[in-house]
């Protein structure tokens, strides 16, 4: 709703003061962009709107309300799939974030932040690794089920072949599937035979 309104009133005049005032009070990413979009022209115009973006957006990862958290994840974790004018180039003090809500108390939580660190794992290869196999022994399914995506890009290491073992054999069958996809299904045919039973 508040997305809505703020896309209606931008269409009245004398409402840009008010839309302003409002970007520091806003807990969506989703509604910071839109009431900061069409506020940056000429030649640095995008790179300015990224920075305002990225002030208002940072802190949200560490708000204390766990939904806003969730949120601000799971924008890192989708933030690829948007239009390209809108994507934002994530920088460390996200990683750093998204990693530290990989050790939430929270289940939904962790498993936002491994949808997220999909995401964003190139800033740190090493470091997204270790926490990838880290997160093979959660206890959360959900949190699992991605893990093996998080780790296609270094499938030749001989840490993630354990791992990526130990996920083929999960007692979640959502698990063992989205592994063998991730991971090269010709290479788990009697696997798959099992799952399709």
């Amino acid at each position: 709703i508040r997305d809505a309104a703020a896309e209606s009133l931008r269409g009245f005049p004398d409402t840009e003061a008010f839309l302003a005032s409002r970007e520091m009070n806003e807990t969506s990413p989703d509604v910071i962009m839109k009431l900061i979009n069409g506020r940056y022209f000429g030649e640095d115009g995008q790179k300015r709107f990224e920075n305002r973006f990225l002030t208002l957006f940072v802190p949200l990862l560490s708000n204390p309300d766990e939904k806003v958290r969730d949120d601000a994840l799971n924008f890192v974790a989708n933030n690829h799939g948007s239009a390209p004018m809108y994507h934002i180039p994530f920088g460390m003090d996200v990683y750093d974030r998204v990693i530290a809500s990989t050790k939430a108390k929270s289940a939904k939580e962790r498993w936002a932040a491994t949808c997220a660190l999909k995401q964003v794992r190139r800033l740190d290869p090493d470091r997204s690794r270790e926490t990838f196999l880290h997160l093979v022994n959660d206890p959360d399914e959900d949190v699992r089920t991605w893990i093996a995506d998080g780790l296609a890009d270094q499938l030749d290491r001989d840490d993630v072949k354990q791992a990526i073992a130990t996920l083929v054999q999960d007692k979640s069958p959502t698990v063992r599937y989205f592994t063998i996809v991730a991971a090269g299904p010709p290479k788990y045919i009697p696997e798959l035979e099992a799952l399709s039973k």
